[in-house]
């Protein structure tokens, strides 16, 4: 979808559209079809899907061109990729913070 300056409008902007897209990443990075892991309540990353941090880091690239954003390294901590909602979580606060940046630096301060 683009605006009318052709500017490409980054979409899934749902916490479950962003986990619907995840796992779709996943299962694309790691060729193992993880569709029915979205009807869990959680996924713990590590136990439940087969991925490196190699995988984790082209999905991170992916994630950052998909959702508009930018993913830091520091970002990528084991806590926060351990679950897919605790991730979730994170990516949608980041599109959020991109989507209403003026808002964002105003609750900083």
């Amino acid at each position: 979808m683009t605006t009318s300056i052709g500017q490409k409008t980054h979409l899934p902007p749902t916490k479950q559209g962003i986990k619907r897209l995840m796992l779709d990443l996943l299962s694309v990075e790691t060729k193992k079809d993880y569709s029915d892991l979205i009807k869990q309540v959680d996924v713990d990353i590590n136990r439940d899907i087969a991925v490196d941090s190699l995988n984790m880091v082209d999905i991170a690239i992916d994630l950052e061109d998909r959702l508009g954003i930018t993913i830091e390294d520091r970002d990528l901590i084991p806590e926060r990729l351990r679950s897919l909602d605790k991730f979730a979580d994170f990516l949608l606060a980041k599109v959020t913070e991109q989507q209403n940046p003026v808002s964002s630096s105003k609750e900083r301060e």
